[in-house]
């Protein structure tokens, strides 16, 4: 079973959005996660972020929305390898 209310924070996308506009509204105590950005949406910011100077030899953990336990999890170095639904 489930806890009432609780659908919202289940799935990865939906947690960081909750979680950045928690950042915006109270600031560092919501410091605790990892950069994350959310495709197709973030696109543009993470190439942005990637071109910056000291960020462009960096990994990302790429997950995928619907998938659970691990399936579909991959590693990106070069965004030109990074595939998702548009």
């Amino acid at each position: 079973t489930h806890i009432p209310k609780t659908g919202m924070i289940c799935s990865k996308d939906n947690l960081a959005r909750i979680i950045k506009k928690l950042k915006q509204l109270y600031g560092k105590i919501f410091d605790f996660t990892p950069l994350t950005f959310i495709l197709p949406n973030d696109y543009r910011q993470i190439i942005s972020y990637q071109n910056q100077d000291g960020n462009e030899n960096g990994l990302w953990i790429c997950k995928p929305t619907d998938l659970s336990r691990g399936r579909g999890i991959s590693i990106v170095s070069n965004m030109d390898d990074l595939k998702y639904e548009q």
